[in-house]
């Protein structure tokens, strides 16, 4: 192996950490007790694991909205773009169209 391909790797290694380290840390410190949470005591893996914050949100009503509001943009802005989409899509894919080349 060259040493390129060694920096390479050594740098994706370095990028790999630095970004699911704070993932993982989020994932365990919500699985963690508060107290353990709070004092800094998480730094990997949960200490002392439970599930008392999921608990709590998923019994928050507004969460539940905000789940609906994201499914409803999420299915209607879809349909819209798709429609819009093909109404456009149709008149450039005609070879009649005079302003075709202008937009394309």
């Amino acid at each position: 192996m060259n040493s390129r391909k060694i920096h390479v790797h050594l740098l994706k290694a370095i990028l790999l950490v630095l970004v699911a380290y704070p993932l993982i840390w989020i994932v365990s410190s919500s699985f963690s007790a508060p107290e353990a949470s709070t004092g800094g005591q998480v730094w990997l893996f949960p200490v002392k694991p439970t599930i008392r914050a999921y608990e709590a949100i998923f019994e928050y009503r507004k969460v539940w909205i905000g789940y609906g509001n994201s499914f409803f943009y999420a299915t209607f802005g879809t349909l819209i773009n798709v429609i819009l989409t093909i109404l456009a899509a149709y008149p450039l894919s005609r070879p009649d169209f005079k302003a075709r080349h202008i937009y394309m």
